[in-house]
């Protein structure tokens, strides 16, 4: 499962991150430093001591944004 968080209302956003984190092995990643294959390596490991696996990826959207521009 894929969810992707965006937005402005950062309360809301970590509120619910925080029910997401609930229970789960989570791994937080820099997408400054992460490639492609790392990625999927990683998202295909197997829960350590949980019944699910999160990988939280901080900044991806960042990277499809075309430099110099927004989308604002």
């Amino acid at each position: 499962m894929l969810y992707i968080l965006y937005g402005e209302d950062d309360f809301s956003l970590q509120e619910w991150l925080s029910e997401l984190k609930e229970g789960a092995d989570v791994q937080v990643l820099a997408v400054e430093k992460l490639t492609l294959g790392e990625l999927l390596r990683i998202g295909g490991t197997l829960p350590f001591l949980a019944p699910r696996r999160l990988v939280i990826v901080e900044g991806l959207l960042s990277r499809f944004e075309p430099r110099g521009q927004s989308l604002e």
